[in-house]
């Protein structure tokens, strides 16, 4: 029900399996980049910038709390966040146009900012490298999600 996620995910985990493999590299790395071009055309059908940032913001509780293009970012899909749609939400997330995922609330102390962008390690929002979406289950980081069997 997510084809986007689903696809981005894919590619993610064939690059992944990529890495970790000598024969049959080159085809886990053609699949993983085939797999991205087709989030990428995806995305690029949608209409209207607005639609695109709605389908780009939407958080789906079996994929965790996180949106779809938080997940890109997390799984570095690089051709996929240059995207057009993917660089103008972005743009106005870092504008504060647009609400994002991890914005702090309004009424966050100056001071609070401040330390938590001195000191990132006492900042609640921030993510360990090593976690994701829970796309799988709890506690569920990509590594372990790569250990799936990808069949043709």
């Amino acid at each position: 029900s997510h084809p986007l996620r689903a696809a981005l995910l894919g590619s993610y985990i064939c690059a992944h399996v990529a890495q970790k493999i000598s024969w049959g590299q080159k085809v886990m790395e053609e699949r993983s980049t085939e797999l991205q071009a087709w989030a990428v055309g995806m995305l690029s059908e949608v209409p209207s910038t607005e639609r695109a940032y709605t389908i780009l913001s939407y958080t789906a509780l079996e994929w965790g709390p996180q949106t779809v293009l938080d997940q890109a970012m997390e799984m570095e899909r690089k051709e996929f966040l240059s995207h057009r749609y993917c660089q103008a939400l972005m743009e106005l997330w870092w504008r504060g146009d647009r609400v994002c995922t991890v914005s702090l609330p309004d009424s966050t102390p100056l001071m609070v900012v401040l330390l938590y962008s001195l000191v990132p390690l006492l900042n609640p929002h921030r993510k360990s490298k090593k976690k994701t979406a829970k796309a799988v289950g709890r506690n569920t980081s990509m590594e372990d999600m790569s250990k799936f069997t990808v069949r043709d």
